[in-house]
């Protein structure tokens, strides 16, 4: 009985933690103003300069924002080098960041440590002596 209720707690919290992290970052989702754009037409953007500031996630996706009010694009790209120095020379604000910041600290931490955690829960489980 006491193992069920300790693995029903054990759900809850993981359940409240996802929720929690679920609306605590909103900002991080794609919202519906986002258009995803090819390559090509991303470069010829940045060339006619209508391309105001964007944001590199990892080393892949690129959200940013255009100049006029055409609203904010999302981009995957390819390792490009001449990226960077194109961005640069028509005078785009550049922000990088890294993946690992979608995911709050708590939640990395509890997924670290539940394995071990239930481990040594089970082990002291199995080697607990039946009350005679």
């Amino acid at each position: 009985m006491k193992a069920k209720y300790v693995a029903l707690c054990i759900v809850i919290i993981l359940l409240l933690l996802a929720l929690f992290t679920l609306f605590q970052s909103p900002g991080l989702r794609n919202t519906q103003s986002d258009i995803y754009i090819s390559y090509s037409q991303f470069l010829v953007e940045i060339d006619a300069g209508k391309v105001r500031d964007v944001l590199f996630r990892g080393y892949s996706k690129i959200h940013g924002t255009f100049k006029d009010d055409r609203g904010t694009f999302q981009i995957y790209v390819p390792n490009d080098p001449t990226l960077i120095p194109r961005l640069y020379g028509k005078g785009v604000t550049i922000t990088t960041q890294p993946l690992q910041d979608d995911i709050p600290w708590f939640v990395s931490l509890v997924m670290s440590w539940l394995p071990f955690i239930a481990l040594i829960w089970f082990i002291i489980h199995r080697t607990r002596r039946p009350k005679s």
